[in-house]
Parts: structure tokens; C-alpha cells; sequence
């Protein structure tokens, strides 16, 4: 299972997905209005499917920057 976000999508096998390695829970729930749970390396799964390229595409240019000038403010940001 990935240890880092690529530009390009990572694909996974059907094994690969449902391993306890993969991190995803078993079935979601809609929690205070998050869906999940995810653990963080869940989280990564999910996001590494995608690739960064296209995550970055879902929103505005301003949003990451704001979010990364945030994490060069805070030492460690979860």
C-alpha cells in the first residue's frame, strides 16, 4: 500500500484493497457529517488512488496555497 502521495494514480488490486494494510474500514458511516471512518493510512489509499494531479484539480488554487502556508506555520499538522 502506498507510503506517499504520487502525481499519477496508483492502481491496487482487489486483494490489495481489502487488506488490513490498505487501512480502509469495512463498510462507511456518515459521522457529524464526515464520511469514514478512515485511519490515516486509509486516508492515503483513498488519495493515492487518485493521484495528486487530480486532487489538486478539485478545487481553487487559493485553497492550497492557504493550506500550505498553514503547514509551514505548524510544525506537525495531521
Amino acid at each position: 500500500m502506498p507510503k506517499t502521495l504520487r502525481r499519477k494514480p496508483q492502481r491496487y488490486t482487489v486483494d490489495e484493497v481489502f487488506s488490513e494494510d490498505a487501512g480502509l474500514p469495512e463498510k462507511l458511516e456518515l459521522i457529524d457529517g464526515i464520511i469514514g471512518p478512515f485511519s490515516n493510512r486509509g486516508k492515503l489509499t483513498l488519495l493515492a488512488n487518485w493521484g495528486a494531479d487530480r486532487i489538486i484539480a478539485l478545487t481553487e488554487r487559493e485553497v492550497w496555497l492557504e493550506a500550505l502556508a498553514a503547514k509551514s506555520r505548524s510544525p506537525r499538522q495531521k
